[in-house]
């Protein structure tokens, strides 16, 4: 029978004392040791440091901390600062598994190949190959490429950027939210095809550094995990922060000591949250954010909500958004039943289809509704309409809307509403794309936005806060946006289309024959009529 070890935590981190744990092995036997996962774990395995060292792997307290968490529960998501080592220790735990177990299917999921080929170099097959020849001799390779590691016991790892399978014993999703950025179908993926493949019990981690409010990630941390779930079917959720961990402090105080900005962040950490950084803490804290900039709370958060937020400096809309939210713009915003409505659609024939739904009352600019559909029909958002009685004096449709439709090329998406009865004006091609994204910043401050989350407009708000400009060669931001495959960059053409019409739309509202103004903006086909039937 095994032997085992108490979890001894530290007072200050609450993380487990490795070094402590490790003592109670002291009058251990070679085997006993030898048959023990976390001495094995502490002391078989071979990696490369950040100094490019080839040493010992011996478990970070966060490390350790998930381990223990395993240990009780099979599922988990991990949000993380930087350098915590956490795709090294899964991978190397996942590989201790496959020796010491016969027939294990393990899958670990990279965010491109290249991370997938040096997660299999670098990782697996290095730490393999520098283990003791008593073990390798015992364990031999059958089978090893770029994408495979199968041993003489039957276990297998594979390392590739998407897995479907017939069954899993475990799977590591690394990076999740890199990969939901260059290719969210692979992400959406993990939870239709690889998920599904997992044995009942078996262990799942997806771990990575979070980038923005959405996206699956997002989603698996904030949406789909708990803190202490019952259910092993639920993703239990860690945050690891920096500032927990002892590596993370700097002897040298900034020049000029720590500036206003810095201070107000530290007092805030202690009202806030109760968290009281050393003043060595804060050193390294002044240090590395003049180093990081904007990308400071990404890539190490204090706290599990800055890992998710958006910076300015990265959003197209970043400062009206924040003085918008600041303003307290966003609140209970209904559909009224009395007042004229309009709605300007993005149309994307493989992207996304978004909408949004608008109101102009008293002088102010009501968004009462969102919605978007992937993949879909624009009879979707039709019959979406009418199911909340959301009546449209005019439906604002892109330059391209009189081309083709998404379920009849022979009938343009322009006819298809006409014929729903709804008022159309199709909006011309910009001329000048920067200038309207520019004007449409200055007319989000005019908006008022809808807090209900049935009215969808909250999503619609993320897409906003999402849309991102392009990245320049030396790591900073142009000022022209990312057209990325996520749907942000179509949420936002369809405000911008909401917001280039909105000086026509205030013109002509209150107007009871819009027939000539319909004239001088859209296309109408023959035979079609144009009255206005949607209101």
């Amino acid at each position: 029978m095994n032997k085992e070890i108490q979890v001894i935590r530290n007072k200050f981190s609450g993380y487990p004392d490795v070094p402590a744990m490790l003592k109670q092995m002291d009058g251990w036997t070679a085997e006993e040791k030898f048959m023990n996962q976390f001495w094995r774990l502490n002391n078989l395995y071979k990696i490369v440091d950040k100094t490019s060292r080839v040493v010992t792997f011996v478990m970070k307290p966060e490390q350790a901390d998930l381990y223990c968490a395993i240990r009780k529960h099979p599922r988990h998501v991990i949000c993380k600062s930087r350098q915590l080592g956490f795709s090294t220790f899964i991978q190397i735990f996942y590989l201790d598994c496959a020796i010491f177990n016969s027939n294990e299917n393990v899958f670990i999921i990279a965010q491109d190949k290249d991370a997938a080929s040096a997660i299999m170099e670098t990782k697996i097959k290095f730490a393999y190959n520098n283990l003791p020849p008593e073990i390798k001799e015992a364990r031999k390779v059958v089978k090893s490429n770029s994408d495979e590691f199968l041993l003489n016991n039957n276990s297998k790892i594979t390392v590739t950027v998407s897995a479907r399978s017939a069954t899993a014993t475990r799977i590591h999703s690394s990076e999740m939210a890199k990969s939901y950025i260059k290719d969210p179908e692979k992400t959406h993926e993990f939870w239709t095809g690889t998920l599904p493949a997992l044995i009942p019990g078996g262990t799942c981690c997806i771990e990575s550094t979070a980038e923005g409010s959405s996206g699956d990630f997002y989603e698996a941390y904030n949406d789909k995990a708990m803190d202490n779930p019952q259910d092993q079917n639920t993703f239990q959720r860690h945050f690891y922060s920096w500032w927990r961990s002892p590596e993370f402090t700097s002897d040298n105080p900034p020049p000029g000591g720590f500036d206003s900005d810095l201070r107000k962040y530290f007092m805030e950490l202690e009202e806030k949250y109760d968290i009281h950084l050393t003043e060595k803490q804060k050193n390294w804290y002044a240090a590395m954010s003049r180093v990081l900039g904007f990308k400071m709370k990404q890539e190490y958060p204090t706290v599990d909500k800055e890992a998710f937020e958006q910076t300015n400096e990265s959003q197209v809309w970043g400062r009206p958004l924040a003085i918008m939210r600041a303003n307290g713009r966003v609140k209970n915003t209904p559909y009224l039943q009395n007042y004229p409505a309009v709605c300007a659609f993005d149309i994307g024939h493989s992207d996304l289809a978004a909408c949004w739904c608008a109101q102009y009352v008293d002088d102010e600019w009501r968004i009462f509704g969102y919605l978007e559909i992937r993949k879909g029909d624009i009879s979707w958002f039709l019959e979406k309409f009418a199911q909340r009685n959301w009546k449209f004096k005019t439906i604002y449709l892109p330059h391209d809307s009189e081309h083709g439709s998404f379920k009849d090329g022979d009938r343009s998406l322009a006819s298809e509403v006409r014929n729903w009865g709804y008022n159309v004006v199709v909006i011309p091609k910009a001329t000048d794309k920067l200038q309207e994204v520019y004007f449409a910043g200055k007319f989000l401050l005019e908006c008022r936005f809808n807090a209900d989350p049935e009215s969808g407009v909250p999503d619609g708000i993320k897409r906003l806060e999402n849309y991102r400009k392009r990245k320049s060669a030396d790591g900073g931001y142009l000022m022209d946006p990312l057209h990325d495959s996520l749907g942000n960059c179509d949420a936002a053409d369809a405000f911008r289309y909401l917001a280039v019409t909105s000086e026509f739309t205030k013109d002509t509202i209150y107007e009871e024959d819009m027939e000539a103004y319909v004239d001088e903006y859209s296309v109408k086909p023959k035979n079609e009529s144009s009255d206005p039937t949607g209101y």
